[in-house]
């Protein structure tokens, strides 16, 4: 490799990975989100999501589990996980909000108005 090359591979990453416990069984969500999750979560993708987040093993462990993972489950984990990583899955942390709307309404030039002929 170049020495010019902007190397992804060496960034360290920040922060610690998130246990929850599904079951009776540990599990864990790892410390920062990879961008296929967050566009699985947004294409309403929620299996393919949480596959990405738990990596093969966990994932057969929950598929197994006889504890049904349903979607309140799956919505209760992505917000205490959020919230955890102070972030939401399809938004950078570094994003800014929209500014306000600094518009008014439009005002009335006439009070007739044109007749159709």
């Amino acid at each position: 490799m170049t020495d010019n090359v902007f190397d992804l591979d060496a960034l360290e990453t920040d922060g610690t990975p998130f246990p929850f416990r599904h079951g009776g069984e540990d599990y864990v969500l790892p410390p920062s989100i990879d961008l296929r999750v967050a566009l699985a979560e947004e294409a309403g993708r929620v299996d393919d999501a949480l596959r990405l987040l738990l990596g093969d093993e966990q994932w057969d462990r929950i598929v197994a589990s006889e504890a049904v993972f349903d979607s309140a489950k799956f919505l209760a984990l992505m917000e205490a996980y959020k919230r955890h990583l102070g972030t939401t899955l399809g938004e950078s942390a570094a994003s800014s909000r929209s500014s306000a709307s600094t518009g008014g309404p439009s005002k009335r030039t006439s009070s007739r108005s044109t007749a159709l002929r």
